[in-house]
């Protein structure tokens, strides 16, 4: 059975990488969660923005990590299908 990134797990990598709080980062999972991520980049930057009061800089920053992690988990699926991903 194959491991899929649960969002507690997301956010805390997200952690990792911004050193935002997690509480920040769980608000940045939802965002996430209710746009997709790879079709919707400027309403996502827009909602970090307002929800976050952050600046367009960091809001690029933070959709930047975010989808690296996403495809970084892709790639994983893709050249190991039926491995556990641990």
């Amino acid at each position: 059975m194959e491991k899929k990134i649960n969002k507690r797990e997301f956010a805390n990598e997200i952690k990792k990488q911004t050193n935002y709080n997690e509480e920040i980062c769980m608000m940045i999972v939802n965002i996430l969660e209710n746009n997709f991520i790879f079709y919707n980049k400027n309403k996502i930057i827009i909602k970090l923005i307002e929800e976050l009061n952050i600046s367009i800089e960091e809001a690029n920053n933070i959709y930047n990590i975010s989808s690296n992690i996403i495809k970084t988990q892709i790639k994983r699926k893709i050249l190991h299908p039926f491995k556990n991903q641990n």
